[in-house]
């Protein structure tokens, strides 16, 4: 149950128009799906698109700069991680010419005690359909 959230300017090409914002929702949802092994139904993904004057970038990355954020449940093995920040950093990069270097990915793992999901059970009570030790 992946909850993620994209924040980057509005002048980034991923920022576009709807078709755009799509395809960064597939490449971001496709890894999870290959690499987490996370459902394919199991898509909770936000964009957060700032004006320049909203959103401050450091100034050794160009304005396209990408901060992705992802809460997850705990478990998944650091090679698998670093296949994940891989996978994102070059699919996003080919997709819209955004360099690599100037997208970032911060994995949340809040332990399932601290979810509430499918009506308000805990998660570590839950059978949650898919593996975690990936």
């Amino acid at each position: 149950m992946p909850l993620v959230k994209v924040s980057l300017r509005d002048t980034n090409p991923a920022a576009a128009d709807s078709e755009s914002k799509k395809k960064l929702f597939d490449i971001l949802h496709t890894a999870l799906v290959e690499i987490f092994k996370i459902p394919d139904f199991d898509r909770s993904q936000r964009l957060d698109i700032y004006s320049t004057d909203d959103m401050e970038i450091s100034t050794n990355r160009t304005p396209d700069s990408v901060l992705i954020e992802i809460t997850v449940f705990p478990g998944r093995k650091t090679e698998t991680k670093k296949k994940l920040y891989r996978r994102l950093a070059d699919d996003i990069s080919a997709g819209f010419g955004i360099p690599v270097n100037d997208i970032s990915i911060v994995l949340y793992e809040p332990g399932l005690e601290c979810w509430g999901i499918r009506g308000g059970q805990i998660a570590s009570e839950t059978d949650i359909g898919f593996d975690l030790n990936v």
